[in-house]
């Protein structure tokens, strides 16, 4: 039986996106008869105070967490002491339980997890294989958060040695494939994200929408709803949003639904409340059983990305949203890794960042289909859900996975 053992500084029961792509990942595998330990911290992503148990099993997951410092986002400092800390407990955890054979999957929270863990692996003569959700310290260089400019080098030159020495590099797509490709000693395995088992939908019908239960909590009535879902950060383009929404404030059957919250959350709400803006209403996350719920209610859903992060970060957003069988308006590159499928499959329309004339009058458009039956939006449905049946779906993913895990340990279990 071959042991895995599985490195991020979220695990169940925390909800963040890499938290429960861990641990769908783990419970599949131990489902499948591998030997897997999640190695994690005690925190949540939503609490960095809370303390949950050092030791766990979950659906045959051994769970061994490790105590790490909580100064929280707020500061370089305190965020490079919270990684520096959980960086040091999750390596003793590593030495203690990995063993000759086993193969250590070493996650992107925090950022160059990959290094010290294989360290630790090549030291108890472990396989090592680096999952990365994102391309650090690029990202940070492209959002102007690593000073001084010299820091970053440094970082690459880490993280390109992690890649490099690893036996396998498992990325989300294939543009981020490309990226790093360079770097590593074999071309990297392109194992997509998937949805969330409450992000599935078996009618992919724009009319799921109409009789929603929030539409009544929330004041919204049966107007045509653009919604966005998840994380308002630094990496998303929703500044043309409140452009479209300012633009079009006297349409009486829009309604702008920005559901979660991040570091771009209180200057939107800021800007929306100088515009005196009436149709755009920000909600907090939903609570894990309320998601299907959340991921129904817009007729359709905002998904965007930075250009400038094109092929260093995939919106995990996206296949959640086709997996439901609603539309994507994509706010992006046209090129970019979802812009070409977007394009490609139909699921959608696609805009280009900083357009928000082009955005306003495809929300026109898609606002005038809703009220005369909804036919181009229940066309993208179909497409949305026909493309993640094809390219997301969890089966797929799990089993190239267990192909991936027994070709790095060496053979067949």
């Amino acid at each position: 039986m071959t042991r895995v053992l599985l490195l991020n500084r979220y695990f169940f029961p925390d909800h963040s996106a890499t938290s429960q792509l861990a641990t769908d990942l783990a419970v599949d595998l131990a489902a499948c008869g591998f030997e897997v330990i999640a190695i994690t911290s005690r925190q949540r992503y939503d609490d960095a105070s809370a303390h949950l148990a050092r030791e766990q099993e979950h659906a045959r997951v051994r769970i061994r967490r490790v105590s790490a410092t909580c100064f929280g986002r707020q500061n370089f400092a305190g965020r490079a002491l919270d990684y520096l800390s959980f960086y040091l407990g999750a390596s003793v955890a590593l030495w203690r339980e990995a063993r000759r054979g086993a193969v250590v999957i070493a996650m992107t929270d925090p950022p160059l997890l990959g290094v010290p863990a294989l360290v630790v692996a090549r030291l108890r003569g472990a396989h090592c294989l680096n999952w990365l959700q994102d391309v650090f310290p690029e990202v940070a260089e492209r959002l102007n958060l690593v000073h001084p400019r010299a820091l970053a080098s440094i970082l690459r030159a880490f993280r390109n040695w992690s890649l490099r020495r690893a036996d396998t590099n498992v990325v989300i797509g294939n543009h981020m494939a490309a990226r790093i490709a360079p770097f590593c000693a074999s071309p990297p395995v392109v194992i997509p994200n998937w949805a969330l088992e409450e992000c599935t939908e078996t009618n992919a019908s724009s009319d799921v929408a109409a009789s929603h239960p929030m539409r009544g909590t929330w004041g919204l009535g049966a107007a045509f709803i653009v919604g966005y879902s998840g994380n308002m950060g630094r990496a998303h383009r929703l500044d043309e949003l409140i452009d479209a929404a300012s633009a079009l404030h006297s349409h009486p059957n829009l309604r702008f639904v920005l559901i979660g919250d991040g570091a771009q959350r209180g200057p939107l709400e800021a800007r929306v409340q100088a515009l005196g803006l009436k149709n755009v209403m920000f909600q907090p996350y939903q609570p894990r059983e309320c998601l299907r719920e959340s991921l129904r209610l817009p007729d359709i859903h905002i998904v965007s990305l930075d250009e400038r992060l094109e092929g260093l970060i995939v919106p995990s957003k996206f296949v959640g949203v086709i997996a439901m069988g609603r539309p994507v308006l994509w706010i992006g590159a046209a090129e970019g890794e979802v812009g070409s499928l977007v394009r490609a499959s139909g699921c959608g329309v696609s805009v280009l960042s900083g357009d928000a004339a082009a955005l306003t009058q495809v929300l026109r458009e898609l606002c005038d289909d809703h009220a005369s039956g909804g036919t181009r939006l229940r066309a993208m449905a179909q497409q949305a859900q026909a493309l993640w049946r094809i390219h997301f779906k969890r089966r797929d993913a799990l089993d190239a996975w267990a192909r991936t895990i027994e070709h790095c340990a060496g053979g067949k279990r």
